[in-house]
């Protein structure tokens, strides 16, 4: 079994690697940019809600804002 504080460390680790592909010029982003920040973002919700005492967690501001930023770089390819 994880200890509290590795599981913070992973989940810092996977918000780190999306703060690292949203800090890209979205000119730079492709398809496999918006796959791994969504792969990223299942991965930080499985290990908040190991830490949670709620069977439901809501989104909260960061995946908030990594949502926004991959539906600003698809809807610049339908234009």
């Amino acid at each position: 079994m994880k200890t509290e504080e590795q599981i913070k460390g992973k989940i810092l680790e996977h918000e780190t690697k999306i703060n690292e592909i949203l800090e890209l010029r979205r000119e730079e982003w492709n398809d496999i940019h918006i796959m791994q920040i969504e792969s990223y973002l299942v991965g930080r919700k499985a290990l908040l809600w190991v830490l949670a005492d709620d069977n439901y967690l809501k989104i909260d501001s960061f995946e908030q804002r990594a949502h926004y930023e991959m539906t600003c770089f698809e809807s610049t390819k339908i234009f």
